[in-house]
């Protein structure tokens, strides 16, 4: 009777072991899963921090002649960063925002700023851009940014959202980007 009983308690002890074993899968799948959300978030993160970085070191503002809708040449490597950028982020939509100087008539202006705006747009599609992931508008001569035309006689591109990871936090957070070396003097030949 005696070895009946170890023999119980062996079986009781085992069973113990069993439960007490499938409460520590149960409490690592736990923690798998709480270290894959962490992982998540800080996925989210970095990817956060890597956009306010390129948002605070890019700037295309893309610049244009009297009169002109067609991109000048000093802006054709503001296109084609733009076009890098947008490859690289798939979810990433820009704005272009068209700008006249104040010369000629008011509405003339603005329809002329619109148009710059949808030459900088057709420029990007030509280069792959998908025409859902771009807006469009135009200020015509009410945002002067400078006492010499030829820098308000532009096209400045914004981000309208990013979604790199699902719920980043950062759809339709207005983003500029720079782009280093924009010059509008080198505005001198245009290109269809």
């Amino acid at each position: 009777k005696a070895k009946k009983e170890t023999t119980k308690q062996v079986v009781v002890k085992k069973k113990i072991d069993i439960y007490e074993m499938q409460a520590s899968v149960d409490k690592n799948e736990e923690d798998i899963k709480r270290l894959k959300k962490e992982a998540f978030l800080m996925k989210e993160r970095i990817a956060r921090s890597e956009q306010q970085a390129i948002a605070a070191s890019f700037k295309a503002t893309i610049y244009f002649k009297f009169d002109g809708i067609n991109v000048a040449n000093g802006g054709v490597s503001d296109i084609e960063k733009t076009v890098a950028l947008m490859k690289k982020y798939p979810k990433m939509k820009l704005k272009l925002a068209g700008h006249s100087d104040a010369h000629g008539d008011e509405q003339y202006n603005l329809n002329l700023s619109v148009k710059r705006a949808e030459s900088v747009k057709a420029l990007l599609i030509e280069h792959g851009v998908s025409p859902d992931r771009i807006e469009t508008e135009g200020h015509g001569e009410n945002d002067l940014v400078a006492d010499i035309d030829q820098f308000n006689r532009r096209v400045e591109v914004s981000f309208i959202s990013w979604s790199p990871v699902v719920k980043s936090g950062l759809s339709h957070e207005v983003l500029i980007l720079t782009f280093p070396g924009s010059n509008p003097g080198r505005a001198s030949n245009s290109i269809s």
